[in-house]
């Protein structure tokens, strides 16, 4: 149980790692960086260096200047262009019908997850000691057999591309938007956050 629930915890990591949520929130020792924003995403200095008769506009912002109305407080704040990551599941968590049933542990049930892809289909898996599978489950109605026609995958990534086109699709294209990040962007840092100054966002499952 204890492994399926980490393999889990793997794939919403990996789901969540474009997402600046909890980074603003300081989550699980998350927090922001100003690497991209300021590099202007040439981390590696690859591109062509500024010649002279490139013009810069160094003039301040109006709401630093004096006699400015507004102060506010989203330009605290890293913004990037690519902010949103693309959508790969609507909802991925663990079922209401978890624990598994004295019979179904001896079946190789481990736990029951919900799923609701990007196509808004629902979905029962369930995690066993053989990989994870759809089951015939429902909201109502407890049924632990396998769906049909069958998917099974040893992991859940493999299980939710064979069910979801669409979780196929993004899934990729977050795999290479996130290596494409510099390794001080992808690993967990715990600096100080002041999340009250984080702007308003999306508040999903």
């Amino acid at each position: 149980v204890r492994e399926a629930r980490i393999h889990m915890r793997h794939v919403r990591d990996l789901l969540k790692s474009l997402d600046p949520a909890d980074a603003y929130n300081g989550m699980d020792c998350s927090s922001l960086s100003f690497l991209n924003v300021i590099t202007e995403g040439d981390i590696e200095m690859k591109k062509r260096k500024r010649s002279d008769s490139d013009s810069v506009d160094c003039t301040p912002p109006d709401y630093v200047m004096p006699g400015a109305k507004e102060r506010p407080m989203l330009p605290l704040q890293p913004i990037s262009k690519d902010l949103k990551s693309p959508q790969c599941l609507k909802v991925l968590t663990a079922s209401g019908w978890n624990p598994p049933p004295g019979n179904r542990k001896m079946h190789g049930d481990l736990m029951y997850l919900s799923v609701v892809t990007a196509e808004d289909k629902h979905f029962h898996i369930t995690a066993s000691t053989r990989g994870f599978f759809v089951n015939q489950s429902t909201q109502e109605l407890f049924n632990p057999r396998p769906a049909s026609p069958k998917c099974t995958a040893h992991s859940l990534i493999e299980l939710l591309n064979q069910v979801s086109p669409v979780f196929k699709r993004n899934f990729a294209t977050l795999q290479k938007r996130r290596v494409n990040r510099h390794p001080f962007e992808r690993i967990a840092t715990p600096f100080q956050v002041y999340s009250w100054t984080a702007p308003q966002m999306d508040h999903t499952i």
